[in-house]
């Protein structure tokens, strides 16, 4: 199990699929060139605003590593980046 400090996670559903993705501080801490963080918050409101639906573990990635590849420009690059999406379909 992994301690939520070490990875913090967002929880959505998108219907009819749930998921989960847990990035560490290089996606969190990204920041842009007024120095502002991606933080947890563009993490959630990535997620929230995807509108082509999170049907798919890779889609919830690629919708996270967009946002802030697009928030943070040429300036991400200070810490490595990666994510670790879960989706389910409730039975």
């Amino acid at each position: 199990m992994v301690e939520e400090s070490v990875c913090p996670s967002t929880a959505c559903t998108s219907s009819p699929v749930r998921a989960s993705c847990c990035t560490p501080a290089g996606i969190t801490e990204a920041h842009n060139a007024d120095r502002h963080q991606f933080g947890e918050e563009g993490r959630i409101d990535a997620l929230r605003t995807h509108h082509g639906g999170l049907r798919t573990a890779q889609t919830v990635i690629d919708t996270v590593t967009t946002a802030v590849r697009d928030f943070a420009g040429p300036h991400d690059g200070a810490d490595d980046q990666a994510a670790l999406a879960l989706t389910a379909r409730p039975q």
